[in-house]
């Protein structure tokens, strides 16, 4: 039997060089990117990735080096809070929250405070980049080990990084890349059964981005249901299914990152006087479909326009991937994984595409944006459609083909 576990170790190592390789190709897509864009877009200035400008800045406080330009972009808040994330004031360093939520998002400027040195200023707008390539690079090697597990190519995985919207938040320092690097990461580790991990990773993601908190709601849904179940069992109530009862570390998972967001929340309302997510809510929902009706009347007047386009191009491509996830969350699941778990990666995606229906026509209305706030949605698409029997071939020519268009804009625009 030694041949076997020869060929077990080996097979192993191949399967472990293929996700590292996955991940490096999709590093050294996104650093080719971000250095032409440095280049021709930033004028070598990292700080033009943040896109500080106003109404919500002003020349008067801003850090040496910052360009001020004629419109500001969500990246400069970010940039604000990295240089001090213990300054949660209305202005601080040139630069005014335009909302009350964005002092919620603190983990992506945060990560960047710690590794610029405690914030200083000439290393920060580096950092802020620095993130947001690794994380894209962990996501295309989560997608190499998500397609694994699925018993798919490797490389299936690319499809994960693959969506425009991330795009626009490597080349304008938002935090999407790093929460749904850890949101990926934490369902890989409850996969694995590893759900210390797994929570740890979640509050990462929901301090950086509160839409996080649906995954962690998908989390805690399946985990009080088996919970149910095993209380049932015990108690006679229902027939014995062989399933064991989960352990306290899976209540970890889900409740330390609830409660790491309910705490923050708190600091900021003591500190600010707001709660950051009811003005999350004032200002990002509407009606469902409301937003996206209203956006597509406005850019058929538009038409042919590059910009309407460039609308319909993504909506197409979001409502096919939308498409293709349903399909797949209503077919039987692949082995490998629980069922539990994968039911809570497909509850997950169900909410964020509940939430992206409900994003006002603003939102819809910013194609070159590519729809970033849609990235949740996107990303746990992929990660449904690559735990199913869909055939990916042609999904993956359209996504590719947005992914370097919207790239080799944002090579030249800021």
């Amino acid at each position: 039997m030694a041949w076997f576990h020869l060929l077990r170790s080996w097979l192993r190592r191949q399967s472990r060089r293929q996700v590292i390789a996955t991940g490096l190709v999709s590093l050294v897509v996104v650093t080719g990117f971000v250095v032409l864009r440095l280049v021709f877009a930033g004028h070598g200035n990292a700080s033009n990735f943040a896109l500080v400008g106003l109404p919500f800045a002003h020349g008067p406080g801003l850090p040496r080096g910052v360009v001020l330009h004629r419109r500001g972009y969500d990246g400069q808040y970010f940039l604000r809070l990295a240089l001090d994330p213990f300054q949660l004031g209305r202005r601080a360093f040139g630069i005014g929250f335009d909302a009350p939520y964005r002092a919620s998002r603190i983990g992506y400027p945060l990560l960047a405070w710690l590794l610029s040195g405690g914030g200083r200023p000439a290393a920060v707008p580096w950092a802020l980049i620095a993130i947001n390539v690794a994380s894209m690079g962990a996501l295309g090697a989560e997608g190499a080990i998500l397609a694994g597990d699925a018993g798919r190519r490797r490389w299936w995985g690319l499809l994960l990084p693959g969506f425009s919207g991330l795009v626009t938040a490597v080349a304008r320092d938002t935090a999407e890349p790093l929460e749904l690097a850890c949101t990926v990461a934490a369902v890989i580790l409850l996969r694995r059964k590893k759900p210390w991990l797994a929570g740890a990773l979640l509050v990462v993601a929901v301090l950086s981005k509160e839409t996080a908190i649906l995954a962690v709601a998908a989390i805690a849904m399946v985990d009080l249901a088996r919970r149910a179940r095993a209380w049932g069992e015990t108690k006679g109530l229902l027939a014995p299914a062989g399933n064991t009862r989960p352990s306290l570390a899976y209540l970890f998972a889900w409740l330390s990152p609830a409660v790491a967001m309910i705490g923050w929340q708190a600091v900021l309302w003591m500190t600010t006087g707001h709660f950051p997510l009811t003005s999350d809510t004032h200002y990002n929902a509407t009606i469902p479909l409301t937003g996206i009706r209203r956006a597509i009347v406005v850019q058929l007047h538009h038409l042919p326009a590059l910009q309407a386009v460039g609308f319909f191009a993504e909506v197409a491509l979001v409502a096919m991937v939308w498409g293709w996830a349903i399909a797949a969350a209503t077919s039987k699941p692949l082995a490998g994984p629980s069922r539990g778990t994968v039911w809570a990666e497909r509850i997950a995606f169900g909410a964020n595409l509940l939430l992206a229906l409900i994003l006002p026509s603003g939102v819809w209305n910013s194609p070159l944006a590519a729809f970033r706030p849609l990235a949740d949605s996107f990303v746990l698409a992929i990660v449904v459609i690559l735990g199913s029997r869909t055939k990916l071939a042609y999904l993956s020519l359209p996504i590719a083909i947005l992914w370097g268009v919207f790239a080799a804009y944002r090579v030249l625009v800021l």
